[in-house]
């Protein structure tokens, strides 16, 4: 009982991090999911409209009921990730990734930094991914 309140609360806290975000757009929670033997982690949405026809901005949150290690040890709790969705083409792209840890403070980033946007095809091996397809582009 005491690791699921202390989850909800960081959880909530995450999101209060950045209320000009978290008050102006809504978070879809869809789900969670765990990564053999590792544990659960809780995954939000939103996404907008982009200034290329068919193309979605997502921001997606990954939320960790037990703290991740990036590549140099220090731990997070959280990843934002901001990603791109071609509807017709079938493709997304991560643009950037920003990881915080249990008190919000940012611990590690990735950014693509290429002129151009890194696409992968979306396809039934990537399951969240083709949640995302489904989920926002079925009106466009």
């Amino acid at each position: 009982m005491l690791k699921f309140l202390s989850l909800l609360i960081l959880i909530l806290f995450s999101f209060s991090i950045n209320p000009v975000i978290s008050h102006s757009q809504e978070w879809v929670y869809i789900g969670h999911s765990k990564i053999p033997n590792e544990s659960n982690f809780y995954i939000f949405t939103m996404a907008k409209e982009g200034s290329n026809p068919n193309e979605m901005l997502i921001s997606q949150k990954h939320v960790f009921s037990t703290p991740k290690k990036i590549s140099n040890e220090i731990k997070y709790n959280s990843v934002l990730i901001s990603r791109s969705l071609y509807c017709s083409e079938k493709k997304i792209s991560t643009d950037r990734a920003v990881f915080s840890d249990s008190i919000g403070s940012i611990v590690g980033k990735y950014e693509n930094k290429a002129s151009t946007k890194i696409f992968e095809n979306i396809n039934n091996n990537r399951e969240l991914d083709l949640f995302l397809l489904n989920k926002y582009c079925k009106d466009i």
